[in-house]
């Protein structure tokens, strides 16, 4: 019985972090989900933004996205010129990056799920720290999160799949 007790406080640390990643701006987190449903983090280097990534934070730098903020969401045009990435299947991809063009912060987040990604966020800027609002990302596809300010990281908590289909809404929070 004492090694059953042993076994869950060793577990139990792992559990916890798996569920709550921090992100620097500059850094790239590929997470994975086992059968337990437990996260799998692999980090790097955040790469070179893709044309996608660059188009994009031209909007949010432009301001053409000023109304998405708080609980409303504003789908991002598609850039003829720069089409987004397919999500690669059973990974959730985060790139933490300044915005190109503007010191501000972006958050992109490929769904490689076929469910919908919930999630809370914490901005820290210095010592300081604070909640914000997110948005959950759809199966199959790339989120944006934008911040028109510099962010030293992200702390992503509770991060989760949900059911979610085409027509459902797409809540923030």
């Amino acid at each position: 019985m004492k090694w059953l007790a042993a076994l869950l406080l060793i577990a139990a640390p792992a559990v916890a972090q798996a569920q709550t990643v921090t992100i620097a701006r500059g850094e790239a987190v590929t997470l994975t989900q086992d059968d337990g449903g437990v996260w799998g983090v692999d980090r790097k280097a955040a790469p070179d933004a893709t044309p996608d990534e660059a188009s994009t934070a031209a909007k949010f730098v432009r301001g053409d996205m000023n109304d998405a903020v708080g609980p409303n969401v504003k789908p991002i045009p598609a850039d003829p010129n720069a089409p987004p990435p397919m999500p690669q299947k059973g990974k959730l991809r985060l790139h933490f990056v300044k915005t190109p063009g503007a010191d501000q912060s972006m958050l992109v987040i490929e769904n490689g799920y076929d469910r919908g990604m919930v999630y809370r966020a914490t901005i820290r800027v210095g010592d300081r720290s604070g909640s914000t609002d997110v948005c959950l990302v759809m199966p199959g596809r790339l989120g944006y999160e934008h911040w028109p300010y510099a962010i030293d990281a992200l702390v992503l908590s509770d991060i989760r799949l949900v059911p979610w289909k085409d027509g459902d809404p797409v809540p923030c929070e």
